[in-house]
């Protein structure tokens, strides 16, 4: 049997897709976690990775990464984690979605006295809201410079949620009704939140002392 030179670039093509990743294809069964952590272990401006794996019914497993001297990344950090109560992948305001992406950490607040944040930290009073009006959307607003009517989330209103937490980078362009006041934050009363991610306080404050700027996360499927 003759065999041609076509014959065999055909096999070698075909024996190169099955050992070809699948991302490569721009399709995946599940998240590529290693390609994330390369994607940021030569930039200098990100030395803090947090991955959120959805499992399914708003529960998840929240994993912080520091990046050693060497540039590798090293785990710091497991704790379970809920997400928003109708799971991931949000679309709007008001639909009970966790947004699915890599995101920068742009805020850290909360109610209680400052734990040791890395990064800048708000001790948030009566004056400040997460705005949820249209033209100060998904913004935080301190109504003593900038008063108006503000029919946002008042934060000091949730003392057990927002104890302590950080904005989640997500619509940072404020398009209305696309979702605002996306937060990693305490426990609340339920097992799974309104689109936010939570974690157990001790493991919050964790994160705060331990995260600084240039922090991203990271929410995808497991």
């Amino acid at each position: 049997m003759k065999i041609t030179k076509a014959a065999v670039l055909i096999t070698a093509m075909l024996l190169a897709a099955m050992v070809m990743p699948l991302w490569a294809f721009g399709q995946t069964d599940g998240t590529d976690w290693d390609a994330l952590q390369e994607k940021y272990r030569q930039d200098d401006t990100v030395q803090d990775l947090i991955f959120v794996k959805y499992e399914g019914n708003a529960k998840a497993t929240l994993y912080l990464y520091e990046k050693d001297e060497e540039n590798n990344w090293e785990e710091t950090l497991c704790c379970p984690a809920y997400t928003g109560s109708n799971g991931i992948d949000k679309e709007r305001e008001g639909d009970r979605r966790t947004p699915t992406g890599d995101f920068p950490i742009t805020h850290a607040f909360g109610i209680q006295e400052d734990p040791g944040s890395q990064m800048e930290y708000l001790k948030v009073n009566s004056n400040h809201y997460w705005c949820g009006d249209e033209e100060h959307y998904n913004q935080l607003i301190d109504i003593s410079k900038d008063w108006h009517r503000c029919r946002g989330e008042h934060l000091i209103d949730y003392t057990k949620q927002y104890a302590y937490a950080m904005n989640i980078g997500y619509n940072t362009e404020g398009t209305y009704g696309k979702g605002s006041a996306i937060f990693l934050h305490c426990f609340g009363y339920c097992e799974y939140t309104l689109g936010c991610v939570s974690v157990a306080e001790e493991n919050m404050i964790k994160l705060l002392q331990r995260c600084g700027e240039g922090t991203r996360i990271c929410i995808y499927k497991e």
